[in-house]
């Protein structure tokens, strides 16, 4: 059988072939037919379903008038039963007499199909919009985090609208967010939620223990000074700065100026090899107060339990010394999943 290539051609043409070689055919064609032939005329067809079919990339057009089409077909099919003895033809060509074909569809089948097929679709659709979502979830985390704090936005590590580096193949800024986000996070909450719980942990429980004392007071130290560094990093592209200059003269002549690109080249990885350096020290930092935190919060011995049930006056409340290491401990935790989240997307881009 060959379809009409004309489309204003309604005629096909037929040429005899052997049956050997279309009993696959020939059985796939009983199956449709009987399946076509389990259908009611009078059944209502539910609009959705017929809206998801059009949906399907495998689907064609279908008509408005799609129920009188398909009580066509209905009435076409039973006609085609009468006149075609199919199954009799695929019983005397395979030599099998009692020859049985199924060609009912379980509900269970259908079912679980359409279910395969909408999953596929909701994960098609959560894909397209997957950075549109992780954008909100992570805004709205930043909100929650740092709510009745002043987020400081950097005035010189940034994106700028007026240099486009992707459509000259030129590198750019990685980090600034996540930057920003260690920067305000240390700004924001270190003397309020550390720097008393370090002072009373240095003076009361690891006051003895020279090693776990020695770890708590580094880390502590670390992000008091990364503060300032990751302020003068940011300065360091000011137009005041040596780098600054540079930076902002190079950003001013790129287009006209292509020659200069490899300084600038050289200036932008440079500056996000230092950035990534400050990244990584922040996280060492703050991932090591959180295990100490936890570690003092866990411990087993009666007398430290003893005193980590002690209350102490922290911001006008009065609370245990357990619930500030616990409480502290998911305050960096949360931050710390933020930040590698927003690093990540930044690497991506």
């Amino acid at each position: 059988f060959t379809p009409s290539a004309s489309g204003g051609d309604k005629k096909h043409y037929f040429k005899n072939a052997s049956a050997m070689l279309c009993l696959q055919d020939l059985k796939m064609l009983y199956t449709a037919v009987h399946i076509g032939l389990s259908l009611d005329e009078d059944a209502v067809i539910n609009p959705q379903l017929i809206k998801f079919i059009g949906s399907l990339d495998e689907a064609g057009d279908i008509p408005d008038n799609y129920t009188e089409h398909l009580i066509k077909l209905i009435r076409k099919l039973r006609d085609f039963n009468r006149q075609i003895p199919l199954l009799e033809m695929l019983s005397y060509f395979r030599k099998d007499p009692f020859l049985h074909i199924p060609h009912r569809l379980s509900q269970t089948a259908f079912r679980d199909t359409y279910l395969s097929i909408l999953r596929k679709m909701l994960q098609s659709e959560l894909k397209s919009r997957y950075k549109e979502i992780q954008a909100i979830y992570i805004d709205r985390e930043i909100e929650r985090i740092f709510k009745g704090e002043r987020f400081i936005e950097f005035r010189n590590y940034r994106k700028y609208a007026s240099l486009d580096h992707q459509k000259m193949g030129l590198p750019f800024f990685t980090h600034t967010k996540t930057l920003n986000l260690l920067y305000n996070y240390i700004r924001c909450f270190y003397q309020s939620h550390f720097s008393d719980l370090v002072s009373i942990l240095e003076k009361g429980l690891l006051a003895q223990d020279r090693i776990s004392r020695d770890r708590l007071l580094n880390h502590s130290v670390a992000l008091q000074e990364l503060e300032e560094k990751i302020a003068a990093s940011d300065r360091s592209l000011s137009p005041n700065e040596e780098d600054g200059k540079l930076f902002h003269k190079l950003r001013m002549t790129l287009a006209a100026e292509p020659s200069q690109q490899r300084l600038y080249r050289n200036l932008v990885v440079q500056k996000n090899r230092d950035v990534k350096t400050l990244v990584q020290w922040g996280e060492e930092a703050m991932s090591g107060l959180q295990k100490i935190f936890e570690e003092i919060a866990d411990t087993n011995s009666q007398s430290i339990k003893m005193q980590l049930n002690k209350h102490y006056l922290m911001r006008g409340k009065s609370t245990t010394l357990i619930s500030l290491l616990k409480t502290r401990a998911v305050h960096l935790q949360e931050i710390r999943r933020l930040i590698s989240q927003v690093e990540k997307i930044e690497l991506e881009l």
